[in-house]
């Protein structure tokens, strides 16, 4: 078993974000690709599929976040690390529905209505960032703090 450190705000931050923001909808996305690679629906139930397997990724990833945390980390203020994590994760997120409009916007060949591309896409940050900001909050307000023994 991994013995728990002293982690930093920052670190404990930094890893929350990018096990949630990164690492789990990369490997949700990948699995969506092969399912979709087996089933090859339209280009609109496509997309669809897509960000379903993307919010399980996204919201598994929170979870999975705070577990390892909970595992690995010893923080001093738990609540400490609510604030900039949800900050964060919000800014990646605009930066990523950006990416994601312009290439709705760039490679009309999708064949999905841009309209409803972009509602698609708000509804599903939206989804995520909420779920996010609810997982997060509840899960390092139960974090027990750390105090140094004498």
């Amino acid at each position: 078993m991994t013995k728990k450190k002293v982690r930093s705000v920052f670190w404990v931050v930094s890893t929350h974000v990018l096990t949630t923001g990164f690492a789990m909808p990369v490997v949700a996305g990948t699995i969506g690709l092969a399912v979709l690679t087996g089933v090859q629906p339209s280009p609109v139930v496509a997309f669809l599929i897509l960000l379903v397997f993307q919010t399980f990724g996204y919201i598994g990833g929170a979870s999975y976040s705070l577990s390892y945390l909970r595992k690995v980390a010893l923080i001093k203020n738990p609540v400490a690390c609510v604030k900039p994590s949800i900050i964060t994760f919000a800014l990646l997120a605009v930066i990523g529905f950006a990416v994601n409009v312009a290439s709705l916007v760039i490679q009309p060949r999708h064949e999905i209505n841009l309209i409803a591309g972009i509602i698609g896409l708000v509804a599903f940050y939206a989804v995520i960032c909420f779920a996010f900001d609810k997982i997060t909050r509840q899960g390092f307000s139960q974090m027990e703090p750390h105090t140094t023994e004498a």
